[in-house]
């Protein structure tokens, strides 16, 4: 699927799913023509993209991103997310006071 057919069904911004694709989280098939090049996604490509988005929105980092897909523990992944939330929580509360 093209760009704007990506976007539709992600719901991210072109600029997002471009970032996403360089940063190495999808891999769209690339044809060139005319010294353009095109992207063309597959349905799991935009099914991932999906997933990333929903990661992002919970502050999941595009390198904690990439651990994960390339076989980090999901359970371990999520723990040091945790434990890092729970030190800015506390980072936070120090400062308040």
């Amino acid at each position: 699927m093209k760009m704007k057919e990506v976007t539709v069904q992600t719901g991210l911004t072109e600029r997002a799913v471009r970032f996403y694709t360089e940063q190495g989280l999808v891999s769209p098939s690339v044809s060139r023509s005319g010294g353009r090049t095109y992207y063309d996604y597959s349905r799991e490509d935009a099914q991932r993209l999906t997933e990333v988005a929903a990661l992002r929105s919970v502050d999941f980092s595009v390198k904690d991103i990439l651990a994960l897909y390339n076989g980090t523990s999901p359970d371990a992944l999520v723990s040091l997310h945790c434990q890092q939330l729970s030190q800015e929580a506390d980072q936070s509360r120090t400062r308040a006071e």
